[in-house]
């Protein structure tokens, strides 16, 4: 017979969740910059600085659903060894499902 394993958890204290944030921002800002590597020689400079609010955007996007929209750890979760928790009950924690 199969044991039945719970999961114990913990509150992530402040300092992970700041550095799973920065981690967070920091792999955006890389793919950001990415994006806009690619996008720059193929339009004119008044447009592109126009649309680096939208290219953020955009990356923001591209990475968290890449992710947690997936229903996968963050960068920054992984590096912090963090993970998001639903409460359904008092007393049971699920990680979050996707759509």
């Amino acid at each position: 017979m199969a044991a039945h394993l719970s999961m114990q958890l913990s509150q992530a204290g402040t300092s992970e969740l700041v550095r799973s944030s920065q981690k967070d921002r920091f792999y955006s800002s890389y793919l950001n910059t990415i994006i806009s590597d690619i996008i720059h020689p193929f339009i004119p400079q008044r447009y592109w600085l126009k649309w680096q609010r939208e290219m953020q955007l955009l990356a923001e996007v591209i990475y968290y659903g890449l992710t947690t929209i997936k229903g996968n750890q963050t960068l920054g979760e992984e590096y912090c060894n963090t993970i998001q928790v639903t409460t359904q009950s008092t007393s049971q924690h699920t990680v979050p499902g996707t759509f």
